[in-house]
């Protein structure tokens, strides 16, 4: 019987690893045999790789699917996006073959935010993404009410507050005036490791200490960004391992039973 999984992946960074190393924890327990499709090989061949190996389910990543290429190419096979807002795509189209696996952004940045009060701030900012995404609102939007209580003062830095950016070069310049306005001490979360490995190169830049004038925390936990920097940057890691076995968990149940529906619309 045949038992191919595809699973397309955004990159080959550290968290599609571990979010793969989920998935493949169930899917060897049911025998699948996965095949990986990474951005590189959906460019020039998707079509042919999906009638090559006529899967019987996908399960796709946030960024894969918002370019939609994967999408027009699966016919009626049962899928699992991950990390993609359900409202951002054609929702009714796949409602009765998608399922949608989110991560709790909220719970992240209230972990985050739970760990930056301990510092004793009371001047806290949130350095968002350069492009507007909803998993970065939703963390700003978590960490700014954890800290309410606690702040005298709170900044965002967000392509819609201080954009759209031209592009990364404007996004870093406008960074740079930002920070130097936040009042100090304070605590920042950026919304990733990457926008934090950027915080960390601005205050070096501008002399700025950390942790001593700014306490800093980003997300994802991927140890080449975190370990890297001078100082290293302290982050918190989701749970894309157990993200990934459930991906797993409900495509299966997917694709056992037509009836079995959980799409967020």
């Amino acid at each position: 019987m045949k038992s191919n999984v595809v699973f397309f992946i955004q990159s080959s960074g550290r968290y599609e690893s571990r979010r793969l190393k989920g998935f493949y924890s169930f899917a060897l327990e049911r025998g699948w045999q996965v095949c990986v499709i990474d951005r590189r090989q959906q460019v020039t061949a998707l079509a042919k790789l999906i009638h090559f190996w006529k899967p019987i389910g996908c399960v796709i990543e946030g960024l894969v699917a918002v370019e939609n290429s994967a999408l027009r190419h699966l016919g009626g096979v049962p899928i699992v996006l991950c990390d993609e807002n359900p409202r951002r795509l054609e929702c009714g189209k796949w409602r009765n073959r998608a399922a949608f696996i989110k991560h709790d952004s909220v719970a992240t940045a209230e972990r985050a935010a739970a760990i930056l009060m301990r510092s004793g701030r009371t001047n806290y900012a949130f350095a968002g993404t350069i492009e507007q995404t909803d998993w970065s609102a939703e963390r700003l939007r978590a960490f700014q009410n954890s800290v309410k209580d606690v702040a005298s003062s709170f900044g965002a830095f967000t392509a819609e507050e201080q954009g759209p950016f031209l592009d990364a070069v404007d996004y870093q310049r406008k960074l740079r005036d930002w920070i130097r306005g936040v009042p100090k001490p304070c605590a920042i979360l950026a919304a990733n490791d990457f926008i934090g490995t950027l915080v960390i190169a601005t205050c070096n830049d501008m002399r700025i200490s950390i942790p001593e004038q700014v306490s800093l925390m980003g997300v994802d936990n991927d140890e080449l960004c975190c370990e890297n920097q001078r100082p290293t940057l302290s982050s918190i890691e989701p749970d894309f391992v157990g993200a990934g076995f459930q991906a797993a968990k409900q495509l299966d149940m997917f694709m056992r039973n037509s009836k079995y529906r959980k799409v967020l619309c």
